[in-house]
């Protein structure tokens, strides 16, 4: 159905989708943008049938498209690239583009974003560069990172894990639980001797 929705301040989008047949993964990490390199997004696998559209008017991450199968026309600011089975494009980041499918009115793909201060220097190391195609010898490689990433992004978050391997609570429970007993006293937080049974005091005396 054609819909618009704005994801960001002046990144609003347009398109003419199904999005049940969009597997897209987010990582929902609130501090992700002052991360050097992150992946906010990853649709492993994708499926666009005829006529069918994407706009970004201002994207917020490098985006990485992958067609696995079929064709997929991208327009951006200088000239139109098409992309076939086993071809990898980067878009570039704040830099309008239009994706839809192409002759033949199919297309199966993964698409992945980039963000971060480091993502380009990265990927000009690996002297990769935004609006080149390039032919993957072995497509599965990066899917199969894509796939680990989406278990990772699918676990529960890590503090739950922490506080329960280090005992840690959060304040409810701690104000809601019983007290325990204790040696020290609340107030003057300074040990305090118990006799037990046979009349002594729990604590060594001084020889």
């Amino acid at each position: 159905m054609p819909g618009k929705r704005v994801v960001a301040p002046f990144a609003a989008e347009e398109y003419l989708l199904d999005f049940t047949r969009q597997n897209v993964v987010n990582w929902n990490l609130l501090y992700q943008r002052a991360l050097p390199l992150s992946f906010p997004f990853i649709i492993p696998h994708a499926t666009w049938k005829e006529k069918e559209y994407y706009i970004h008017h201002c994207p917020a991450n490098i985006s990485a498209e992958i067609v696995l199968e079929g064709s997929l026309q991208f327009t951006l600011e200088d000239g139109t690239r098409i992309l076939r089975a086993n071809e990898l494009i980067f878009l570039p980041i704040g830099e309008p583009n239009r994706i839809c499918t192409g002759a033949e009115g199919f297309t199966r793909k993964a698409v992945f974003g980039i963000r971060g201060f480091l993502a380009e220097p990265i990927l000009a190391s690996f002297s990769l560069e935004c609006g080149k195609i390039y032919r993957l010898q072995d497509p599965g490689r990066i899917l199969q990172m894509l796939s680990h990433l989406v278990t990772l992004y699918r676990r529960p978050p890590p503090h739950s894990r922490f506080s329960w391997r280090f005992g840690i609570r959060s304040a409810k429970s701690r104000r809601t639980s019983p007290p325990c007993s204790s040696r020290f006293s609340r107030k003057s937080r300074t040990a305090v001797p118990f006799r037990n049974s046979h009349g002594k005091t729990d604590f060594p005396e001084a020889g």
